[in-house]
């Protein structure tokens, strides 16, 4: 606890994908107060053409999720 799932289209190199883990794993360390051995990070790639099924309809605009910030491509 807690687990953050970043999805994006392929392309983007392992550096770029553990960069990205990490800081983001380290901003939830200092946001929660949690200890580093309890935080996740998971990437996954998503084609552009199964973006709008996989991502937006399923998960951002999903009744099960919180969405805070919100893309401005709808």
């Amino acid at each position: 606890m807690p687990h953050v799932t970043i999805s994006l289209y392929p392309g983007h190199s392992q550096k770029e994908k553990s960069q990205l883990s990490e800081k983001i794993r380290d901003d939830v360390i200092e946001v929660l107060g949690v200890d580093e051995k309890f935080v996740s990070v998971s990437t996954r790639e998503v084609e552009a053409r199964d973006w709008r099924n996989t991502i937006y309809d399923r998960e951002i605009y999903s009744e099960n999720v919180e969405l805070f910030v919100k893309p401005e491509y709808r």
